[in-house]
């Protein structure tokens, strides 16, 4: 592993000016490993020079296993199966901005993964008070759209004139121009 940190902290400070000087982005997928050696600790196989090198390290966790065998974090449909997955992404290292900042993804199963954009809107809707929540009840104006978050997002995806017009809402008060 020592080997591989040493070819990687080679690379990096060949690459980095390279890619600065195109206008380009470097996307490094890196793992982190726990109690390699014989103190413990947690190491990286590409070394510290992927932390020295990097303008911004992002920090992806999933759910932890519980108790119980299973593991947290999974969104499930009314069969039980998993439909997607809740991931916490940490900002480690950022050169351009704030760091420390944390975010919570839904990433969404159904054609690969990708992020889950009607449950973020229904997230931000909320948030913004153009969708109400009393409870478990999802409401928008004078109309109830459904009990729970999964059951308004099959409402909103059945009646996506509503979505849209809650999606533009949530755009404009974002400043966000789609």
């Amino acid at each position: 592993m020592g080997e591989l940190g040493k070819l990687m902290s080679t690379f990096l400070a060949k690459a980095v000016p390279l890619v600065d000087d195109s206008a380009g982005r470097l996307i490094l997928i890196n793992q982190i490993r726990s109690n390699v050696g014989p103190f413990g600790g947690v190491s990286s196989p590409g070394g510290h020079g992927i932390e020295h090198w990097t303008t911004q390290r992002i920090k992806f966790e999933g759910g932890h296993a519980k108790e119980d065998g299973k593991y947290g974090g999974y969104i499930k449909n009314n069969d039980g199966q998993p439909v997607g997955k809740a991931v916490m992404a940490t900002v480690i290292k950022n050169r351009v901005w704030h760091p420390m900042l944390e975010t919570k993804i839904y990433l969404h199963f159904d054609n690969g993964v990708r992020v889950w954009v009607e449950r973020e809107i229904l997230i931000l809707a909320v948030e913004l008070g153009i969708i109400d929540k009393a409870g478990s009840w999802y409401s928008y104006g004078d109309q109830r759209l459904a009990q729970g978050e999964d059951g308004t997002l099959g409402f909103l995806n059945q009646n996506q004139t509503i979505f849209v017009e809650i999606k533009k809402k949530v755009y404009d008060l974002l400043g966000i121009i789609e």
